[in-house]
């Protein structure tokens, strides 16, 4: 609408007087109009004011519609735009909370994977630190059960070096505190052991040296006395050979006299080795012996028995007797030596089994010498390993024979 017609109008509604002029301006400057109503009401024209007042008021009227109809397309074109902002602001809230839900979706099962992903990592670090804790463990034990093995057989040297290992290499790294500090204070007590068990070896070597250095020098003395009467005899009946052998006798008697001397000298050898040995079991010097004492005796026997095998061979004698040796006079020793190590030695109380393989031994004999034979077992590392079930049986075997052999006596 153009300012023109806003003329026309307001000059169509009433005339524009110098007093409405006044009017107006001070209504548009919001001035206080009660100056001019006092006036009014002095000169006796309060209608006239009146008047002039409602023709403002329509003039003002016909402002504020003019105004109005001027904004009012901008106003209804805004609204429209201001609904399409609306319907395109609730389909944009619609996809977002449509991608929000699957995003929702999605993320879950991912957080999910991702908390599990995460347990088994934690699950695997800590498998594989038990098992190398375990590796570690299990290497301790061994060389804990492997020292055991070689102190309870009397290998004092390997013993010694696993201990050495076990200090040097393996103790730092043993995660489990308790076995660490079970360990710790077992070292000093295994080396402690260890000396003793040596020095005890050694003095009882010593012993067993000086009682049996009389044996062993009458028994030099013996064969060299014998090797020398031999030969003395050879040389004699050489010679009565050759005076013989001139009126025609035969060289076969020379032949079998000089073999049975030698096997009278064999004989009286082996007889006293078997002796010897018994003796030595049944020596006062001797307070107690183990297996392993036996086993060496035993090696040293099983050298002697060859050795009579050899001799009743190179003599001839073999081919005689076909079921004769010279190994019977070690018989004595040979019976003990086996009830020693028998896994069952109180089978020597079955008359059956005694007749058959222990009938050169005397129970007193017997009695005497299983009961100085303790072949306990040393374990010092008893906690971590289990114990021999083979040498606890034959434990538990001697000790029912020493038993028997009590109350047998």
């Amino acid at each position: 609408m153009s300012v023109k017609t806003k003329k026309r109008n307001v000059t169509e509604i009433g005339g524009d007087t110098g007093e409405e002029s006044i009017l107006m301006t001070m209504v548009n400057n919001g001035e206080d109009l009660g100056p001019m109503v006092r006036l009014s009401f002095e000169t006796g024209k309060p209608e006239s004011l009146l008047q002039q007042l409602k023709n403002v008021v329509r003039k003002k009227e016909v402002e504020i519609e003019d105004l109005c109809k001027l904004h009012y397309e901008d106003f209804i074109l805004a609204v429209d735009e201001l609904r399409g902002v609306l319907v395109d602001a609730e389909e944009l809230k619609g996809e977002l909370a449509s991608d929000n839900f699957k995003l929702q979706e999605v993320s879950t099962v991912l957080l999910l994977k991702l908390e599990e992903l995460l347990e088994s990592y934690s699950i695997m670090k800590n498998v594989t630190e038990a098992i190398k804790m375990s590796k570690n463990c299990v290497q301790v034990l061994d060389l804990c059960v492997k020292c055991n093995t070689h102190i309870s057989e009397g290998r004092f040297y390997p013993a010694l070096k696993a201990v050495d290992l076990i200090e040097n290499f393996f103790l730092h790294n043993i995660p489990v505190k308790t076995l660490k500090i079970l360990i710790e204070k077992r070292m000093p007590l295994i080396k402690m052991h260890i000396e003793k068990r040596v020095c005890s070896e050694v003095n009882e070597w010593l012993v067993h040296i000086r009682s049996a250095a009389k044996n062993i020098g009458q028994t030099a003395i013996g064969y060299t006395a014998s090797a020398r009467q031999r030969d003395e005899d050879m040389l004699a009946r050489q010679r009565k050979a050759e005076e013989q052998s001139c009126l025609g006798l035969g060289d076969v008697t020379y032949t079998l006299n000089v073999e049975e001397i030698d096997e009278k000298s064999v004989l009286g050898a082996l007889e006293h080795v078997s002796n010897s040995i018994v003796e030595a079991f049944l020596s006062d010097s001797v307070k107690r012996f183990n297996a392993n004492a036996v086993m060496s005796i035993n090696h040293d026997l099983k050298a002697l028995e060859s050795f009579a095998d050899d001799r009743f061979q190179s003599t001839g004698l073999l081919a005689i007797y076909k079921d004769g040796s010279f190994r019977d006079c070690l018989i004595e020793a040979r019976q003990l030596i086996n009830l020693l190590l028998s896994s069952q030695p109180e089978n020597f109380m079955n008359p059956v089994i005694r007749q058959r393989n222990y009938n050169a031994l005397d129970y007193k004999k017997v009695a005497t010498i299983c009961d100085k034979f303790k072949d306990s077992p040393d374990r010092l590392f008893g906690s971590l390993s289990n114990r021999n079930s083979k040498q606890s049986a034959q434990k538990k075997s001697m000790d029912t024979l020493k038993k028997r052999l009590k109350d047998f006596n």
